[in-house]
């Protein structure tokens, strides 16, 4: 309809921008409404992010006000060139309607909602993630690494699958040389599972995997070993099996391994097994596990496991290839060998553990006799001992030592054993025979054991030769004579021969060196009327010479060049009458047996 006054074109065309403004502020209703929903979702995963956003709202409002100042510019400026000076003009189409208004009405509400838009535009949880990481960023460049890890993790909070944020969290610890940077890695991960366990799936975006895989790379420098391993595996399992963390999987599984060979053999070898199957890494790894793995199998043989050293080396059968035979024939003889070792350390048991059982109750010191060297064990046992010592069994024991030691208990000897056993035990170098064949010297020890070593009263024994022997009776700590004992030495080949004598030192020890006074007796089949005795002064077992006019002991003779006198044993009826000097090199030091 058309008048003079062109009214109802007027009105026809208020319409047609009221029903483009309303159609246009529906639509972005709809889009603010959506948009508020999620925001909403993403805040309620905690209180600290609500609150958070409250007060970037605040912070966003004048930004947001500012657009919405121009946005409203604009439709006036459309308004004005549409209307022209018609705006304010009242007409007359079925009932009265004021257009003024009525336009302004739309232009408010549509303001409204252009400011609601931009402020949830400027809090949606990608643009605040940002937000947060560029802050955060900026502190770390400043070392501000504490405050720099807290604004990572208020973006972790509200997107924890973001790399960016969880490399940023931990580094930040890492950077601060917090004790916690483990725990925080471990915290990011555990952020990472509860996404996948509430929806089911993990969806990661592929160009996000690399930067997952660097966060987790962050773990060979936090943990090591097994808790490293775990950790690389949670991670390879989470992205999907990317081959970036399978060198570092292949490399914390092999340092498991080897750091679990002293205690679980079985978790070492797992730990192997897994380094091994990374086939990339394979190859690199192969040199180093054969030589752990012979390392593993050496420790079972001198345990006594040989069943489990056969198990061992079968498990690696292509691993050893051509030395496989080889391998196993050194299982077996070292099995051999075994029954040799467990038959005559039986016989050293036998022999002395009844003296033992008699005397355990009774400490040494109480026992030692102050005009005679006969007392304690060597006194009565001393021929089985030589008997056992040099028999067939103890020399092929002798050149086919393959360790320190060769222990037995009745009940099974471990690294860990507490209780009364006996060992075989090597001291000095190796030598060699006119045959080509060497050997190593070595002493028996019978006593008792804490924890693997010799700890509580003990005795050892070493032959010289035929008829002579040396030894130690008395109390051990740390696998050293430590404590008072007594060190006897004797050569008894006939009980009739003038040369033939026993001696016994006694005093403190301290890590197998005399240490203290020390009171020396010896006996003498030449002088079977007396005994003769004297004493010194060791410390750590350096003894000082003699000083004086040695005449005054009844010594004549010069002293053997490189020798020191430390002593003179006087006859205990005749005096210097009758006298023992005591000669040792000028650089020994007075150490007992088993030391």
């Amino acid at each position: 309809m058309t008048d003079v006054n062109s009214n109802d074109v007027f009105e026809e065309d208020a319409k047609k921008v009221t029903e483009e403004v309303t159609e246009t502020a529906a639509e972005t209703a709809e889009t603010v409404s959506e948009t508020v929903t999620e925001a909403e979702s993403e805040a309620a995963e905690t209180t600290e992010a609500v609150t958070e956003a409250t007060a970037e709202t605040a912070e966003a409002a004048p930004e947001a006000a500012s657009e919405v100042d121009a946005r409203m510019a604009e439709i006036e400026k459309l308004a004005a060139e549409k209307f022209g000076n018609q705006k304010n003009k009242k007409f007359e189409y079925k009932k009265e309607f004021n257009i003024d208004n009525k336009w302004f009405n739309i232009v408010g509400m549509a303001a409204i909602l252009f400011l609601v838009a931009a402020v949830i535009v400027y809090l949606m949880p990608s643009k605040r993630v940002a937000r947060l990481i560029t802050k955060a960023d900026e502190l770390y460049a400043e070392a501000d690494y504490e405050n720099a890890g807290k604004t990572y993790e208020k973006a972790l909070m509200i997107d924890a699958l973001s790399p960016e944020a969880a490399k940023g969290f931990v580094s930040s610890a890492m950077a601060d040389g917090s004790e916690t940077a483990g725990d925080d890695l471990k915290k990011v991960i555990s952020g990472v599972e509860a996404i996948k366990a509430r929806n089911g799936e993990l969806k990661i975006a592929e160009e996000k995997i690399p930067a997952w895989v660097d966060v987790f790379l962050l773990s060979p420098e936090i943990f090591t070993a097994k808790e490293d391993a775990e950790v690389l595996t949670e991670g390879y399992e989470l992205l999907n099996e990317p081959a970036e963390l399978e060198p570092a999987l292949a490399n914390a599984y092999y340092e498991w391994g080897e750091t679990a060979m002293g205690t679980d053999i079985d978790e070492a070898i797992a730990g192997f097994d897994k380094s091994l199957s990374f086939s990339d890494n394979a190859k690199s790894y192969e040199q180093q596990v054969k030589e752990n793995v012979t390392d593993i199998i050496e420790n079972l043989k001198n345990a006594g496991e040989f069943q489990k050293a056969h198990d061992v080396l079968k498990h690696y059968t292509k691993l050893f290839g051509a030395d496989f035979d080889t391998v196993k024939a050194g299982i077996v003889a070292a099995e051999e060998l075994y029954g040799i070792k467990t038959e005559l350390l039986s016989e050293v048991y036998n022999a002395i553990d009844p003296y033992y059982e008699s005397v355990k109750d009774e400490p040494i010191k109480s026992r030692v006799k102050e005009d005679t060297p006969l007392f304690g064990f060597i006194a009565e046992n001393w021929e089985k001992m030589l008997m056992i010592d040099g028999s067939e069994n103890a020399d092929r024991l002798a050149f086919s030592f393959t360790a320190d030691v060769f222990t037995y208990a009745k009940e099974g000897f471990s690294s860990s054993f507490t209780g009364v056993g006996c060992g075989l035990y090597t001291y000095g170098d190796r030598f060699s025979m006119d045959d080509g064949t060497e050997g190593i010297p070595y002493y028996f020890y019978f006593g008792e054991y804490k924890d693997g070593k010799r700890n509580g009263y003990g005795i050892a024994f070493v032959k010289v030769d035929v008829s002579s022997y040396i030894a130690y009776e008395g109390e051990w700590k740390d696998d050293e004579p430590n404590g008072f004992g007594v060190s006897f030495e004797c050569d008894m080949y006939s009980y009739t021969s003038l040369a033939a004598y026993r001696r016994a030192t006694y005093g403190e020890f301290a890590d197998g060196l005399e240490n203290g006074d020390m009171t020396s007796i010896v006996l003498l089949n030449e002088h079977p009327d007396t005994y003769f005795k004297g004493s010194y002064k060791a410390d750590k077992g350096f003894v000082a010479p003699v000083e004086g006019d040695l005449i005054n002991y009844g010594i004549v003779d010069p002293i053997p060049e490189g020798y020191k006198l430390i002593t003179v044993l006087a006859s205990a009826t005749a005096g210097y009458d009758y006298i023992i000097p005591i000669y040792i090199p000028v650089d020994s030091l007075m150490a007992a047996v088993g030391r």
